[in-house]
């Protein structure tokens, strides 16, 4: 089975991949793990996209605007889902510039065999 993770594209198709760290047996995202997960999300989209040490970004849900990732609990919390739903594969982030750069995400399935 293909491990899951988030995946973070930006505009000029670089593409940077995130798998939180010190998740539980079953693959879930603990408590204690959340804040350094987070802050590890936001150094590796820097560091992968190349994006300025001071760059803002938000990660904002491609089809309900109203849904985001703000902070640790909603990264634990969408780690989590992800981990629980056999269907879906990975999270994909897309960035969108400006002053404040946009990271819309959606989920991506899995690849059924056709054969």
């Amino acid at each position: 089975m293909k491990s899951k993770q988030f995946e973070i594209q930006h505009c000029d198709s670089t593409k940077a991949t995130f798998k939180p760290s010190q998740l539980r047996e079953d693959g879930r995202m603990s408590e204690t793990a959340k804040e350094a997960n987070w802050q590890q999300l936001l150094q590796t989209t820097k560091d992968q996209l190349k994006l300025a040490p001071a760059s803002t970004f938000l990660f904002v849900r491609k089809d309900s605007n109203d849904d985001q990732i703000d902070n640790d609990d909603d990264l634990m919390d969408i780690w989590n889902e992800l981990v629980r739903n056999k269907k879906i594969q990975c999270y994909v982030f897309q960035l969108v510039g400006g002053s404040i750069f946009i990271i819309f995400f959606f989920l991506k399935k899995k690849k059924t065999d056709t054969s």
